[in-house]
């Protein structure tokens, strides 16, 4: 090996990672960028090796360092958001991504103040974090002209079959009003999935469907989006719509869930997603009967998370309003972020 080529070592760490050498490929990563401070990705593949060994501090240092050299690195950003997350400073890391997501939107747009909107909820409850634990709840709320539909304080809805969902609390008089209707007398609940690709066939669809018919006992319809219409036309229960995004090959991947905030789905009034392939083994009950403006899954105490405190969107649920999208500006906002990080 040639012992001050950085881009030696680099491909040597990266060799070794792959034959499960991990301790080598570290040494090996951490010279390269001692050679070359600007070669950042050295510096986040160092540091990535360290989250998984469970040194989130000194991961952080890494990828901090790897940013100095190159801004624009996202593979150190991430892991920097992994690292914080893992050393119990979750609100940090969420300031952190949308700071570097603020910085890359055009000024003066509204998905740039929405970005400065949501930095500043997540530095605000960062700030109320005590020796950087968990964040008690933010008391500062933003107004719905800054950031649409998401004016208020974090806080957390627990069901009972232990599952959390992390909601925005709507502070106005109508959330709350909202809220103590409960499922009651409440409109037509939507479920609704997408398809999208070969990966997943139709009976992941129907299998879902036919979970949620047996254990949500609240009168509700089946929506799928999907790139492959045809395949789903006949399935009993499930009302299959066009997955925009897929056919103007707009996202990627999981990317694909923004498509269900964006008014060409024509949804309204309480919505619940679930990925295809969540498999229900207990009451939907309690989810749907929430009845505030938006809820998450709490990534907490999920193994393949590796980010305590973070969220996990293989379930929501949302107010889609009753004859305008209220949830438009998250799509728009979404669409500028992933031009920007893709």
């Amino acid at each position: 090996m040639r012992p001050f080529d950085p881009k030696a070592y680099y491909n040597h760490g990266v060799c070794i990672d792959a034959l499960g050498e991990k301790e080598a490929a570290l040494s090996s990563f951490e010279k390269a960028f001692d050679l070359q401070p600007s070669l950042a990705d050295a510096g986040a593949n160092a540091a990535g090796l360290l989250i998984q060994s469970g040194e989130a501090e000194r991961a952080c240092t890494l990828c901090l360092l790897a940013l100095d050299g190159n801004p624009d690195c996202a593979a150190a950003l991430y892991n920097l958001n992994t690292a914080l997350r893992m050393a119990g400073r979750p609100r940090e890391a969420i300031a952190l991504s949308w700071r570097w997501i603020r910085e890359r939107l055009p000024a003066g747009t509204p998905s740039y103040a929405s970005a400065v909107s949501l930095e500043n909820l997540a530095a605000a409850s960062s700030s109320n974090s005590e020796d950087g634990g968990n964040p008690r709840p933010s008391a500062v709320a933003t107004t719905r002209a800054e950031l649409p539909r998401f004016g208020g304080s974090i806080g957390g809805f627990e069901s009972e079959v232990g599952k959390r969902m992390v909601c925005v609390e709507d502070c106005s008089a109508e959330g709350s009003a909202a809220k103590e209707q409960g499922a009651d007398g409440a409109s037509r609940l939507t479920v609704v999935c997408i398809r999208w690709g070969p990966k997943y066939g139709p009976e992941y669809v129907e299998r879902l469907a036919a979970g949620v018919r047996r254990n949500l006992l609240r009168d509700h319809r089946f929506v799928c989006f999907t790139d492959d219409v045809e395949a789903l036309s006949e399935m009993p229960g499930v009302v299959a719509r066009p997955l925009g995004s897929a056919r103007r090959g707009e996202w990627r991947g999981w990317w694909h869930k923004a498509f269900l905030f964006s008014r060409e789905t024509t949804l309204a009034g309480r919505v619940m997603y679930i990925d295809l392939d969540t498999v229900i083994a207990d009451s939907l009950d309690d989810i749907a009967g929430y009845a505030g403006p938006f809820a998450v899954l709490s990534a907490e105490g999920m193994a393949n998370e590796r980010r305590p405190g973070g969220l996990n969107s293989s379930v929501m649920s949302w107010d889609a309003g009753s004859e305008v999208n209220t949830v438009q500006p998250v799509y728009d906002l979404l669409k500028e972020a992933y031009a920007v990080v893709s």
